[in-house]
């Protein structure tokens, strides 16, 4: 049966990942919504640009558009697989939202790109308040951190501004190598760049089709994070920010007792 109440941090859902003692040397993150977030509104962006709209015009606008982006999610790898595809997929989003806020169709394709050239912006995104501290500190523990992202090529620029280059042993990003999660390449480069194997790696990300199954699929332990605080039946561990980590990582890491060692 389904949980009815929600994991605890660092409490796991029914799964096959559970196996306490298999040491973790490499922790590893998706970005968008895991690491960063948007630093402004989609309202405030487009009063910005000069649309006279009201929050909730742009919430009844944006939900159709996030309805055609969980319909691909994870089933069109080809979408986050280069800079023009991502770029063709943001256009249709913000067409779909403009659409919807009566926007005249001739002004789709000048503040579609305006919107996106936006989101490019190194200044629109924002730290996660735990972050800098929880990569800091598995930093000093001697683990192995990367990244594996759904990203345009520029994400490396957008890191060092951010400055989490220092924490990150390495970045891969799906418009670089050709694909876009749960493609197994993306993980397995990961792994490669890491050096590491499969069960050596934990893999954190706010997505469950792209993160925790490609993590899965691809023989990583993988942890959903979920700062929504709403129920979340799941089938992995879940933490509600990044300072759960280091209750998984605690039990994952714990020696086996003897009596349940194998002779």
């Amino acid at each position: 049966m389904a949980r009815e109440q929600p994991p605890r941090d660092g409490e796991q859902g029914p799964s096959a990942d559970r196996d306490v003692g298999r040491p973790i040397k490499a922790v590893i993150f998706d970005v968008g919504h895991t690491l960063v977030r948007p630093g402004i509104s989609p309202f405030t962006l487009l009063r910005d640009l000069g649309l006279d709209v009201t929050p909730d015009q742009v919430h009844r606008a944006v939900r159709p558009a996030m309805d055609e982006f969980w319909r691909r999610m994870g089933r069109d790898r080809e979408l986050w697989a280069s800079d023009a595809t991502i770029h063709e997929f943001w256009m249709l989003f913000y067409h779909i939202v403009l659409s919807h806020l009566g926007v005249p169709e001739e002004r789709h394709r000048e503040l579609a790109e305006k919107i996106y050239r936006a989101y490019l912006s190194h200044h629109m995104w924002d730290l996660f308040p735990e972050v800098e501290d929880v990569l800091s500190r598995l930093h000093g523990e001697g683990y192995i951190l990367g990244a594996v992202s759904d990203w345009q090529s520029t994400l490396l620029e957008l890191l060092g501004h951010l400055e989490l280059v220092r924490y990150l042993d390495f970045v891969v990003v799906s418009a670089i190598v050709g694909a876009g999660k749960p493609d197994p390449s993306l993980f397995h480069e990961a792994l490669r760049r890491a050096g590491v194997r499969p069960e050596e790696a934990l893999f954190v990300g706010d997505t469950y089709v792209t993160d925790i199954l490609g993590a899965r699929a691809a023989g990583m332990y993988p942890v959903l994070v979920d700062r929504s605080r709403r129920p979340a039946p799941v089938d992995c561990d879940l933490v509600r920010d990044l300072t759960g980590l280091f209750d998984v990582l605690a039990r994952l890491n714990a020696a086996p007792t003897a009596a349940g060692r194998k002779a």
